[in-house]
């Protein structure tokens, strides 16, 4: 698969998104470079000025984007309740059941995704997977005072060795929006995501998890032959429905 492939399966995904979320829009955005490509085409569709769309980004990286590209800018001080959450995803099931944190933005796209009605998540049929784990380590958001602990508690529950992810370009860990660092933990396929989600969120230190459990919505797929849509309830056991074939 060529990285042109792969971009022009993106695009059907984010033009498909941009046909879901409608109207006079309070739009929180995650992060990452999906969501870069998104704003770019969200942002052609509003210069008619004919409708009106408050973004409440999830990341520096998103507010810049926004910035330069002219979009009005808000947060949850303005509107704590949005309309919808678009999104991308490092995995996805079927069931619209995520692991993200690839772009280090996994706290605040939690609190973004809790605070909006509907969830549009966009993805590339190369990230679907029978079961989460599958191809990339779990990221974790942890304080930087408890990291040593937090190595220690993950090694004894999980018997794996995470790492803490490292700037690029620079020397030293990377440290997020929120001040604290990423630790990826390679557990492999994941039978059980809420137990895995569950047990971490309970080591003191473990600020949250990149496990985002399917809420009410859409899970835009991009393919070769287009975008196909699945409609997502939400609030669904992950023992439940059909995998992927």
């Amino acid at each position: 698969m060529t990285s042109g492939q792969v971009a022009l399966k993106r695009k059907a995904a984010i033009l498909r998104a941009l046909t879901l979320v409608k109207g006079e829009t309070r739009l929180g955005i995650g992060s990452g470079s999906t969501m870069g490509a998104f704003l770019e085409e969200l942002s052609k569709g509003l210069s008619s000025g004919t409708r009106r769309v408050r973004v409440v980004p999830s990341s520096s990286q998103v507010e810049l984007e926004c910035s330069r590209l002219g979009l009005e800018l808000s947060s949850l001080y303005d509107n704590p309740k949005l309309e919808f959450v678009v999104d991308s995803a490092d995995e996805s099931d079927e069931r619209g059941n995520l692991l993200k944190g690839g772009g280090a933005a996994l706290t605040r796209e939690k609190v973004v995704h809790s605070s909006a009605e509907v969830a549009v998540i966009i993805a590339e049929e190369e990230k679907m997977v029978r079961e989460l784990g599958t191809r990339h380590p779990l990221p974790i958001e942890v304080l930087p005072f408890a990291l040593p602990y937090v190595v220690g508690e993950v090694k004894r529950l999980f018997s794996t060795d995470p790492s803490v992810r490292m700037l690029m370009g620079k020397a030293g860990p990377l440290v997020t929006d929120n001040g604290n660092y990423i630790l990826d933990v390679p557990l492999g396929r994941m039978n059980d995501p809420a137990d895995t989600h569950s047990k971490l969120k309970a080591i003191s230190g473990v600020v949250e998890t990149g496990l985002f459990f399917s809420r009410k919505g859409f899970l835009v797929i991009g393919t070769g032959q287009g975008a196909k849509v699945i409609e997502t309830k939400g609030a669904q056991s992950l023992s439940e429905g059909d995998n992927l074939g």
